[in-house]
């Protein structure tokens, strides 16, 4: 069950992630970016794609580890 409810999060975070993409790709977004909130939305698109590499890259390694080491 928990590994189902993380892969529901993290498909739901890269759905998230996409959006935000999206949104700052719009034209006319560089005056909003210069704002704070714009600042902010920027800095949390960035810290969600390091997030999700990192649990991609843990996920890898668990998924790994239950195969023990290569003989």
């Amino acid at each position: 069950m928990a590994d189902r409810i993380e892969a529901a999060q993290l498909g739901a975070a890269h759905a998230v992630h996409a959006h935000a993409l999206d949104v700052l790709a719009k034209p006319g977004w560089e005056d909003t970016a210069a704002t704070e909130p714009g600042r902010l939305a920027v800095e949390l698109t960035d810290t969600l794609r390091e997030v999700l590499l990192i649990a991609e890259s843990r996920g890898v390694r668990l998924v790994l580890s239950e195969y023990g080491p290569e003989d």
